[in-house]
């Protein structure tokens, strides 16, 4: 799947007290990933009896704490490029958010707040002479969320979801990281 950068002239970084430059006053990588802008295939939580149903999800304004990388030869044919990526941040959207328990229903929209994350992963370097050709992933990519905040808006009934707010974060922190790293398959 293709990342495309959106161009989100008035989104401001809001990670970890990061708040006041908008994407327009960053340059380089920086700006790039803070125009950045990804689909979240739809989600079906089951939460002590509740039915969630998150849909029309879009995460963007990525923002990176820190990136290393690492090249080892040692006990493999070829080189090993490893990726680690430290405290990444991301903002969400859930277009429509909805809930249904045996009896109370209620539907709105989320934000979502990813933070102190991290990411790794690494690919073989397939040589021909001193050039490399080609690469193969060597390990499914990892991701561990550090942080989740959610807000939800809507109904008044929505605020009884309010209260079961911890169970969709932490249902989040497992769910999320499988979609954010099939955005990395086929890079």
């Amino acid at each position: 799947m293709l990342l495309i950068p959106v161009l989100l002239s008035a989104a401001a970084l809001r990670f970890d007290g990061a708040v006041a430059e908008s994407c327009a006053e960053v340059g380089g990588l920086r700006s790039w990933l803070c125009h950045l802008s990804f689909d979240i295939p739809d989600e079906r939580l089951t939460l002590d009896g509740f039915h969630i149903d998150l849909e029309d999800m879009r995460c963007g304004s990525v923002l990176l704490g820190e990136l290393s990388s690492s090249i080892s030869s040692a006990g493999a044919p070829a080189p090993t490029f490893r990726l680690r990526v430290e405290d990444l941040g991301l903002n969400c959207t859930v277009g429509r958010f909805s809930f249904k328990s045996f009896i109370i229903s209620g539907s709105g929209s989320a934000t979502v707040l990813v933070r102190s994350a991290t990411i790794e992963t690494g690919i073989e370097l397939e040589l021909e002479g001193n050039l490399a050709v080609a690469a193969k992933q060597v390990a499914h990519p990892t991701m561990v969320i550090g942080e989740i905040d959610i807000e939800l808006h809507g109904s008044v009934l929505v605020k009884i979801a309010d209260q079961f707010k911890g169970l969709i974060e932490r249902a989040l922190k497992k769910q999320l990281p499988k979609p954010i790293l099939g955005l990395l398959d086929g890079l």
